[in-house]
């Protein structure tokens, strides 16, 4: 099977996206029986360097949903059956982000899905979404993110005389709570800690500016380390040196950082949204907050943050929780098997 990926000119930034991308490309390209090609061009410039639009009867189209505002190329794909198959990888969409329900683009957003014959999601959520507004009549997919193997090394014991350390792995967006998340730490001021960020700056520069800038001004701004992208042993380092984990947002379709952390043996808190509760087996191995209570988000980090004890209580149950999540051989595999099964 030919296989062309189209991908996001933002690919080598290490979003969930990103990773999952090319984690799963790198596999395929193994595979004897299929040839994959990567794109990062704009669909209809990439349309245009073919001759004549000629249609591939083997030839499947993998676009990434972070593309779908190119709904001219899309449609011109559709339109002229340059690929038998048009599958969509969802990632992020307007009208799964319960935020953006009022968007403006979701209309065009809609439209430009009835294009794809086929999607694959990476979370239950995702795929009941879909199912929601209409496209329950396309093939859906959910293909889980696997874990790389370098998190399923031995650990390191973090040392409990430490200042306890809350880690975030999160790029700087503004849906992810972060600004946020430092006016909720400076009502834990009367506490020992101190925060570490890692995640990149650039693909929102403006909203990064304000989070530097509110942090800046902050009381607690000598508590906070922003590390910007970090390689996976830095990463991992950073984990292991770290008491427990935290994400703000307010929205995720699925989190892999919330699958290393807990594979280091990291207690989680985060709010129950999107595809992550699904990812939850081991009841009480992580505190997830409901969307809309900040309080609850403030006093769950408290208590971890006061109680060494339940720290370790719940970092051996999330250690747990993570076994059940599979390798990227696994996710590749079934990404395959849902390509070749999904209809012509």
């Amino acid at each position: 099977m030919e296989i062309m990926f189209f991908l996001p000119s933002i690919g080598k930034i290490p979003t969930g996206g990103n990773i999952y991308n090319r984690r799963v490309i790198d596999r395929l390209k193994n595979e004897p029986t299929v040839h994959a090609d990567v794109t990062t061009m704009n669909i209809r410039k990439w349309t245009d360097t073919i001759a004549n639009g000629e249609r591939s009867d083997h030839s499947v189209a993998v676009i990434d949903s972070l593309l779908v505002a190119q709904s001219e190329g899309i449609g011109y794909l559709r339109d002229t059956q340059t690929f038998s198959k048009l599958i969509m990888m969802v990632h992020y969409l307007r009208l799964l982000d319960p935020s953006q329900e009022d968007a403006q683009g979701l209309v065009n957003e809609r439209e430009t899905l009835e294009n794809f014959d086929a999607f694959v999601t990476t979370s239950h959520f995702s795929k009941k979404v879909l199912i929601a507004h209409g496209f329950f009549g396309k093939k859906i997919g959910v293909v889980s993110p696997g874990l790389d193997p370098i998190y399923r090394q031995s650990q390191k014991n973090t040392p409990s005389s430490e200042k306890p350390r809350i880690l975030t792995v999160s790029n700087v967006l503004p849906g992810k709570g972060l600004i946020k998340m430092v006016g909720m730490l400076e009502g834990l001021a009367d506490l020992f800690w101190s925060w570490d960020h890692v995640g990149d700056t650039t693909l929102a520069p403006d909203h990064a500016r304000r989070f530097k800038r509110r942090l800046l001004h902050s009381p607690i701004s000598n508590r906070v380390r922003l590390h910007g992208g970090l390689s996976h042993d830095r990463l991992l380092e950073l984990y292991d040196r770290s008491h427990l984990f935290a994400l703000p947002s307010k929205f995720e379709s699925r989190s892999i950082a919330i699958m290393e952390a807990m594979s280091r043996g990291l207690p989680v808190v985060a709010y129950g949204v999107g595809g992550i509760p699904e990812m939850i087996r081991v009841p009480g191995s992580a505190r997830l907050i409901p969307r809309d209570d900040d309080a609850s988000f403030v006093d769950a980090l408290r208590e971890l943050i006061d109680d060494h004890e339940m720290r370790l209580s719940l970092g051996r149950k999330s250690l747990e929780n993570s076994k059940q999540f599979c390798s990227w051989r696994v996710t590749a595999r079934q990404f395959w098997e849902f390509l070749s099964a999904s209809p012509h």
